[in-house]
Order: structure tokens, then sequence, then C-alpha cells
């Protein structure tokens, strides 16, 4: 495996590591109050875990983290209308 190649296998992971803390985070909205109809945002980080798994370039990467940047912001409008404060996830960057 090339320097390339690990990097991207590196921010693959750090991807799925976020999208595990998003399901955390949602979870411990639900048990505050927050309703996830039909577990409709839980099945959309579950599908970007399927998109992250199967992905093999850059773009489709930047595409999912920003699909999943939605979910965060969500959560963490739900947080602050709670007077919760949370902690921005870092997400990869190519450079």
């Amino acid at each position: 495996m090339n320097d390339d190649e690990k990097i991207f296998s590196k921010h693959k992971e750090e991807v799925l590591d976020n999208l595990e803390a998003l399901k955390v985070n949602l979870q411990q909205c639900e048990d505050i109050g927050m309703e996830d109809i039909d577990d409709t945002v839980y099945n959309q980080i579950l599908d970007l875990e399927d998109d992250v798994k199967m992905a093999d370039s850059k773009i489709e990467i930047l595409e999912i983290i920003d699909r999943a940047k939605i979910i965060e912001n969500k959560i963490e409008y739900f947080y602050e209308t709670k007077g919760i404060s949370s902690i921005e996830l870092g997400w990869p960057t190519f450079e």
C-alpha cells in the first residue's frame, strides 16, 4: 500500500469513527426528547457508513462528509435548544 492509499484508508476510518460518534450523539438527543421519526436520521447515518466503506475516491469521501455535517448540525442545533454545549467533530481533509 503506497502513502496515498494509507492516507485514504486512514481518512475513511476517521469518517467511520465520526459517524459512530453521531449515532451516539443522536441516541443521547433522543434520550432527552429529540424525535427521530421512523429512525430517519439514524438510517441516514447507517447509509453513510455503507457509502464510506464502498468509497474509492476522495471526491466520494468529501461528499459523504458534507452529508454527515448536515446531520451533525441538526444534532448540534437540538443540543443548543436544550442548553447543552457540544464539541464539533474533526473531519479529515484531503490536501
